[in-house]
């Protein structure tokens, strides 16, 4: 006689089902599922669904296609409610990924980090980056390197002014640098290199 599974729920699967509108399941899935859900929402003619696992996760998919394969509506989250906040929260990390484009509109941006010690934001662009402010761009922090591999631009129609305690422009190609400024140089830059 084969062993029964604990784990396995011993009350038949619930099912409401409408012909030409869904179903709802409430029900484990069978063994042999990679991830069983509890509960199941389905539509009829697409695959849209949603799946609440046993392990505590969900699922929330949408792929009505039209003919062409390509999705008609879209999906939404709304919330219509004014001065009422919309909250995702995680424990562990957030993903999102997108074939085409991310926007984020508002009328203002927070972008924070509590890392301690090591890089708390990371902007990384196969292309390139265009940041475009109608007013001001302000950058403070404790050290600032600008590092290009082939060349820096700076051009204002203004005023373009530099304040520093000590300047120094420093031109390798020459032997006038001293060997100190030259062995500080050569460290600051050694990590930018390749």
């Amino acid at each position: 006689m084969a062993k029964e599974n604990s784990n396995k729920t011993k009350t038949p699967p619930i099912i409401f089902n409408h012909n030409e509108c869904g179903s709802l399941i409430i029900g484990e899935e069978t063994e042999d599922s990679i991830r069983p859900r509890d509960i199941g929402l389905n539509a009829h003619e697409s695959d849209c669904e949603l799946r609440l696992f046993r392990d505590g996760g969900f699922e929330l998919r949408s792929s009505k296609n039209d003919e062409k394969g390509v999705s008609i509506k879209g999906s939404h989250i709304i919330q219509d409610c004014v001065g009422v906040p919309l909250i995702i929260r995680s424990e562990g990390s957030i993903h999102i990924g997108a074939a085409s484009s991310i926007t984020l509109d508002a009328q203002r941006i927070y972008l924070k980090s509590n890392a301690a010690n090591e890089v708390g934001i990371n902007i990384d662009a196969e292309s390139d980056v265009r940041i475009q402010a109608g007013r001001d761009f302000l950058v403070t922090a404790e050290n600032v390197t600008h590092d290009a591999k082939e060349r820096v631009l700076t051009h204002s129609e203004g005023w373009n002014i530099l304040i520093a305690q000590c300047f120094r422009v420093h031109e390798p190609m020459t032997k006038i640098c001293p060997q100190v400024m030259r062995q500080y140089i050569d460290g600051q830059i050694k990590k930018l290199k390749g």
